[in-house]
């Protein structure tokens, strides 16, 4: 089971950061795994495609390696997994984010 400090409280000093965003499979993955770990985890969304950005690209951008990821890579690593990983009708999505929604609330909360 994995320990979570208490809202407000600060977290143990071995806590671990683990940063995310919903729109990428492999976070979905490593969220599920980091599910294992007996560790608190203190959940950092962040926007992967602002990232890209900010240094001029964008692994959407190239359609083999977009197709790659999605259809091949992903899947693949999730199967190994014995995960079941299905991407909504309109991945990827490019206006608005649940993870971008989760980052302001963290601040929030901060």
């Amino acid at each position: 089971m994995r320990r979570q400090p208490e809202p407000g409280v600060a977290a143990a000093p071995n806590a671990i950061d683990f940063y995310f965003d919903f729109a990428s499979p492999y976070g979905f993955i490593a969220a599920i795994q980091i599910e294992a770990i007996e560790r608190a985890v203190k959940w950092r969304p962040f926007l992967l495609g602002a990232v890209y950005k900010m240094f001029g690209q964008s692994p959407l951008d190239n359609p083999l390696k977009r197709n790659y990821v999605i259809e091949v890579d992903a899947p693949r690593v999730a199967r190994r997994l014995r995960l079941e990983l299905k991407r909504p009708a309109n991945f990827p999505w490019l206006e608005g984010s649940a993870t971008s929604d989760a980052a302001v609330a963290a601040d929030a909360a901060a």
